[in-house]
């Protein structure tokens, strides 16, 4: 008897206007979302390789390890179709620098909000299911009692020999055959834009976490049918039951995750990010003072032939006098040290700003438990690689590697020695005498010796240079940190199941 009540429903269900519209609405928006997102995506991936082969570029035509600085460039997550997570709010590029450490990736960083903060109307998939699917379980589900009772057909039906639990699953079996088929088409369709579309290649393991991702919005979209059910047990009439779950939905979906995000930065407080950087400007000074002091310790001329600097200590000259060398290497070897223990100086106040965004973002997490929506958001961004998780453990490797990068300099002297400072054999620089009378000989700068060029010089082999590896979570890791999340979703709408049962025991038939 569950099952002809199951078919049944289903049939009305299949040939109503509502299931034309959520059809219709699904086929126009989801081809939309993905296509949109696909081509966000190949943006993000033609810059990401344009960007990446620049820094290659730039690394490997360094002729002075003072100019050595690696830039890592992040590649975009193939699985940001479907759920942006953070992405779109954190940048991909980290260049390593000797004075700093890295507190955020360059690019679209936000740097006086916190960017560990999502917003949940960033447009991608999963936003768009989260809204469709679970309307659609409240439009299918909300009249589950009471349009029998009005219509006059459950007194009647109850007339034979048919068991309450027998209707009530025969009931919501018929939503899920008329909904299930509804989102499988969603997932379908927008993996079949993917597949045809160019410069998009997912891995066997990325298509494990569509199929996870399918699962998670099929118990997000049960949560909202087991919801509704109960509202329509509990009420007489369908006007009653649709105001209700429809409060209850842009309660859930739209008012809430901005009031929690309103709460989270009224309770949890940032420090000015302008703070941060005044006290980080006053360390620089201080680093700059004493700098001043030591070379003014030395009373030497130190007027260059060929010199090309910038920042971060980047220093390569060409053309000198010996004294003048040997001076610039005394220099380094005092400041480059000096400059490594201010970075960590800077990194207890960049600590400080940081702790308190992730203070920010936990309180986030803790107020997500109260909303359905944005549970699904985080199980959703975990899956697809693109949460708050992911990119602090980018950023923490990144870290990692530049302590390996800082000690391979450390640890090789490379501050003392003179292919810091200039490709030229420091044997050929002459002595200021003798480079005098040089000068006094040239007439024009073409007579100059080509060795007083630093193109004349090869590039360095930084074949020893340690490289950053990005490291790929594990599935189990992910699913570790949304297998929490999705039980609770399961064990509500167990529990919001289990109250529909009793209160439909005791519902008036009449």
């Amino acid at each position: 008897m569950a099952w002809l009540i199951a078919k049944k429903d289903f049939l009305l269900n299949l040939i109503s206007t509502r299931f034309i519209i959520a059809f219709l609405l699904c086929l126009f928006l989801i081809p939309f979302t993905v296509i949109v997102n696909v081509n966000d995506y190949q943006n993000r991936l033609r810059v990401y390789q344009v960007e990446k082969a620049k820094a290659e570029k730039e690394f490997k035509q360094t002729r002075v390890y003072s100019g050595v600085r690696p830039e890592i460039v992040k590649p975009p997550q193939a699985l940001s179709i479907f759920c942006k997570g953070i992405s779109n709010n954190v940048g991909n590029r980290v260049t390593i620098y000797l004075g700093k450490i890295p507190l955020f990736a360059q690019g679209k960083t936000a740097e006086r909000d916190n960017p560990l903060l999502n917003s949940f109307f960033s447009i991608d998939f999963i936003n768009v299911i989260a809204i469709i699917m679970s309307l659609l379980a409240l439009v299918f589900s909300y009249d589950i009692f009471s349009k029998e009772k009005e219509n006059g057909t459950l007194k009647l039906i109850f007339s034979n020999r048919i068991s309450r639990s027998s209707f009530l699953s025969g009931k919501i079996a018929g939503i899920y055959l008329t909904l299930i088929p509804i989102l499988l088409f969603n997932f379908i369709l927008s993996c079949l834009i993917i597949i045809f579309s160019q410069d998009v290649s997912l891995t066997a393991n990325d298509w494990l976490h569509v199929a996870l991702l399918f699962f998670a919005s099929f118990i997000y979209m049960s949560f909202f049918i087991f919801l509704s059910t109960f509202i329509s047990s509990k009420v007489k009439c369908s006007i009653t039951s649709i105001i209700i779950n429809l409060f209850l939905w842009i309660w859930f979906l739209f008012l809430f995750p901005n009031i929690s995000t309103y709460l989270v930065k009224t309770f949890s407080k940032v420090g000015l990010y302008e703070n941060m950087k005044y006290a980080m400007d006053q360390l620089d000074n201080e680093f700059s003072d004493k700098c001043v002091n030591f070379n003014n310790s030395f009373d030497i001329d130190r007027d260059h032939f060929n010199l090309n600097g910038g920042y971060d200590g980047y220093f390569e000259t060409t053309g000198d006098s010996r004294e003048v060398i040997d001076f610039e290497i005394k220099i380094k070897t005092f400041k480059e040290p000096l400059r490594i223990d201010y970075a960590d100086k800077k990194w207890v106040y960049q600590k400080k700003y940081l702790d308190d965004l992730m203070k920010q973002k936990k309180l986030a997490k803790s107020f997500a438990w109260f909303s359905p929506s944005d549970l699904f958001e985080n199980i959703s961004s975990s899956l697809c690689q693109t949460n708050t998780q992911e990119y602090n453990d980018f950023m923490s490797n990144v870290r990692d590697y530049r302590k390996t990068f800082v000690q391979y300099f450390v640890d090789n002297k490379m501050f003392e020695l003179p292919e810091y400072i200039t490709p030229q054999d420091i044997n050929t620089f002459p002595p200021k005498k003798k480079l005098e009378k040089m000068w006094n000989s040239i007439k024009c700068i073409e007579d100059c010796p080509p060795s007083w060029f630093s193109n004349y010089y090869p590039y360095l082999d930084l074949s020893d240079i340690p490289v950053f590896k990005f490291h790929q979570t594990s599935l189990i890791q992910e699913l570790s940190q949304s297998i929490i999340k999705l039980s609770f979703l399961v064990i509500i709408s167990i529990i919001f199941f289990y109250l529909t049962v009793l209160s439909f025991r005791k519902y008036d038939l009449r």
